[in-house]
Parts: structure tokens; sequence; C-alpha cells
């Protein structure tokens, strides 16, 4: 199966609320801003996603406020999700940050608690994550920029299962 541009999991429109969840109707999604984040997250606060039935796809929007990203890379900007039993986060690979339109996207298939993570711009902020065993910072050279769009973010494993 060839994977698919994570940019593809974009719907490309302006918001209509806060958070935003599209997919099946009879699943009966709702996802909302959650009091606390999951881990550490960007933002400061993280959105739950409740389904009433099991569902394939669907696609999680929300906004993220402008200051948020100043000590982050935003072509690193991923969407993770929380593992209940070991509280880590994992990475959702179809999600990113839209900058025109000023919003987070991920394309989902289970319910749960999720979080933005990205790369910050800082060495003491990078050396914090490495510390945690989020990155790995020897998988940047000392001339080399975070990495694109397009490349893994580190060594946080990725989520099984999610588009």
């Amino acid at each position: 199966m060839a994977s698919r541009p994570r940019d593809e999991a974009d719907v490309d429109r302006p918001l209509e609320a806060e958070v935003e969840i599209l997919g099946p109707a009879e699943a009966g999604l709702r996802a909302g801003f959650a009091d606390g984040p999951p881990g550490p997250a960007l933002g400061g606060r993280g959105v739950r996603v409740e389904a009433e039935r099991a569902f394939h796809s669907a696609t999680l929007r929300f906004r993220l406020d402008p200051e948020a990203l100043e000590p982050i890379y935003p072509n690193t900007i991923r969407v993770a999700r929380r593992v209940q039993r070991s509280g880590q986060l994992r990475l959702i690979p179809h999600s990113g940050y839209s900058e025109r339109g000023g919003y987070v996207f991920a394309s989902i298939s289970r319910p749960g608690l999720y979080a933005v993570v990205g790369w910050p711009r800082d060495q003491a902020g990078l050396a914090a994550l490495q510390a945690a065993g989020l990155v790995r910072l020897d998988l940047l050279e000392a001339d080399e920029s975070p990495p694109s769009a397009s490349e893994p973010s580190g060594s946080v494993p990725l989520e099984a299962g999610d588009q």
C-alpha cells in the first residue's frame, strides 16, 4: 500500500469552530479541548475525541494560538495521541499545521486524548526533549536545520493504525 502525503489529511477549508471533528455521522464523534495537556503539549492543552461507535477514519482539526508557534518550527508540528496505559505520546503520521488556516489537523482512527508536538527552536528545548527520551539530537548534524515536513520528527513512535 502506497503512503500518502501527510498534507492530504488537511481538508483545507476554514474552521467552523475552535475544535472540529469530521467523520462518519454514525460514529457519534465529539471533540473538545481537554482540561489539561496529555503530556508535553504545545499550546498547553490537549483535545479529547469521543465516539459512540468505532470508526475507520476522521479528520480532527483545531485552532492553535499563534503565540504557541513562536518557540517551535511550524514545519515540524504534528499531532500525537496519548496511550492510556503508558501515558506516552504516539505521533499521528498524517498530521500537521496549516499556516494559511491557523489550525492543526490529523487523520485519526480512534478516540482519545490528542496533543500538538513540534521541534523547539532553542537548543535547551531540544536538550530537554532528548533527556526525556522523546527525540535523539544525534539525528541532526551541527549545520542541519530541523526535519522538513516530510521527514520523521525524532524517535517518538508512530501511532499504529492511524493514517
